[in-house]
């Protein structure tokens, strides 16, 4: 294969209508000249110290930054006053709680699992899983899902209900059926007999 010779161009001192060097026909310097240069520069992310000389900035860092080391030399004090069996049983506890924290919220997915579930057996909307009181266990969340299945079926059946009332049919039109057999005839275009 054939090494291409490439010339580098500026193409956005060409767009701006610039005259110059390049402006005749490419960069007349060539080698290491490279137009895209300053386009990197501006999207570049600024440094820690172009950010510092933002006054506010600095000053919101420099909070931070206190409010760190206060709470670090706070703790190593209180470490550094316990014996060698205190600062294990410290760590023990510690690693206890984060231990029964995760199996707390292990126990609440599984929980809204199974709800999830039991909502789907009785052909409830999946939405209602955020109505459903899982702070008390299984059973009460159980006895809860029950309530709020009875109170959205009467919700529902209330709406059915008043969807199908409707308008009452006309009264009489002479003997039996003669109110369907003139709304049939009217509505075929036959004359009623009648008349």
């Amino acid at each position: 294969m054939e090494k291409q010779n490439r010339i580098p161009y500026n193409i956005q001192f060409f767009a701006e209508g610039g005259e110059g060097a390049g402006g005749a026909g490419g960069n007349e310097g060539g080698e290491g000249s490279d137009g895209g240069a300053d386009d990197k520069t501006q999207t570049k992310t600024p440094s820690l110290k172009e950010l510092l000389k933002d006054k506010d900035f600095a000053s919101e860092l420099d909070q931070h930054v206190s409010k760190a080391i206060t709470t670090a030399k706070t703790k190593w004090d209180e470490d550094a006053k316990l014996t060698a069996e205190q600062l294990a049983q410290k760590k023990t506890e510690e690693q206890n709680a984060a231990l029964n924290k995760r199996e707390a919220d292990l126990a609440m997915r599984e929980l809204r699992a199974d709800m999830a579930a039991e909502i789907g057996k009785r052909s409830l909307p999946s939405t209602l899983i955020d109505a459903v009181n899982l702070g008390g266990g299984k059973d009460a969340a159980l006895l809860h899902l029950g309530e709020l299945e009875k109170t959205f079926r009467a919700s529902v059946d209330a709406a059915v209900n008043e969807k199908l009332k409707g308008t009452p049919p006309p009264a009489g039109g002479g003997g039996e059926g003669g109110s369907f057999q003139h709304d049939f005839r009217a509505a075929v275009g036959l004359k009623d007999p009648a008349k």
